[in-house]
């Protein structure tokens, strides 16, 4: 399945859960109504499957990101690594604004307008000089902003002076 593919299902997984009807206090605590339908999907599970299949080298990604050291206002290097990662997926009109923002366009099939923008930030709250290298200690990841802006925080932990 093509990775765009399987982020529009991600979105629409995620669109599709959040606008379910939550149990209220005192109901049943099991998963929302429908929930189970959506996950047993064949293509929400394949989905899923690739996305679980990926999980080194989006780690690996993880761990590359963190290591680029992005202090506030400071994050030209990161910035800088995200727009190269960028053309080299494809999106070849990827820049830098004068913000130090980095953009792209994915042209869609609909009727011209936007329907979906993902954003993120770029910097990170640690100070100029911080030892950004990522460590792993009782099978946790650990670096500063890791569970931040460069990516889950499912498996990572943020380390703070």
């Amino acid at each position: 399945m093509k990775r765009d593919s399987r982020l529009f299902i991600i979105f629409a997984v995620l669109l599709l859960t959040a606008e379910l009807p939550l149990r209220t206090a005192g109901a049943q605590t099991s998963s929302a109504p429908g929930l189970e339908a959506i996950l047993a999907d064949p293509k929400i599970v394949k989905t899923l499957d690739g996305i679980r299949g990926d999980d080194a080298r989006a780690l690996a990604d993880q761990k590359r990101i963190t290591e680029i050291p992005a202090p506030p206002f400071k994050e030209k290097l990161r910035a800088e690594y995200y727009r190269q990662r960028m053309q080299e997926l494809g999106f070849k009109d990827a820049s830098i604004d004068a913000e130090g923002n980095v953009i792209a366009l994915r042209k869609g099939s609909g009727g011209g307008r936007p329907r979906l923008v993902v954003s993120a930030h770029l910097d990170t709250v640690f100070p100029e000089g911080t030892d950004v290298a990522v460590k792993e200690k009782d099978g946790a990841i650990i670096a500063p902003g890791i569970g931040d802006d460069s990516g889950s925080s499912r498996c990572c932990r943020s380390s703070r002076r």
